[in-house]
């Protein structure tokens, strides 16, 4: 390959990249440094094999740093008590009384709402704070103040 087949390889990770801008994701920036990696090599005039191994070697190379930090991590908690996305999670709410379900209505942001007690916990009375929301129903935990 000529020196062209290094701007192929560049031409390509800048689409990445614009993808990536569109996106908003590590994953296509990954893509772009592995196509650059492979388009570094390519201007060492080396064949489309050492170009294509050094784009894999370049696109696993960024995954196990990114990895190893953190950035790629999967998050195992459930969206459902996840406060990362639902913002309603940690929020406290005032409970009057439980029921022999171990459920109640409470009043959050203007509306009533079903709650539950998460299991684990004794029915108390007091503030309570939102630790999951399952549907439209509140799953409630006391907070450590409550007397």
């Amino acid at each position: 390959m000529t020196i062209s087949a290094l701007w192929i390889w560049m031409g390509i990770a800048g689409l990445a990249l614009v993808g990536e801008l569109l996106s908003g994701t590590f994953y296509l920036l990954i893509v772009a440094v592995g196509m650059v990696t492979a388009g570094i090599i390519a201007g060492f005039n080396l064949e489309l094999g050492w170009q294509l191994l050094g784009c894999v070697a370049g696109i696993g190379a960024c995954t196990f740093i990114l990895r190893k930090f953190g950035i790629l991590r999967k998050d195992k908690q459930p969206v459902q008590s996840n406060a990362n996305v639902n913002l309603d999670i940690g929020q406290h709410v005032q409970v009057t009384q439980w029921n022999e379900l171990r459920q109640t209505t409470v009043t959050y942001r203007g509306a009533v709402w079903q709650a539950q007690l998460q299991a684990g916990f004794p029915p108390q009375t007091g503030l309570h704070a939102i630790a999951e929301i399952r549907g439209s129903m509140l799953i409630l935990q006391p907070l450590p103040c409550n007397p």
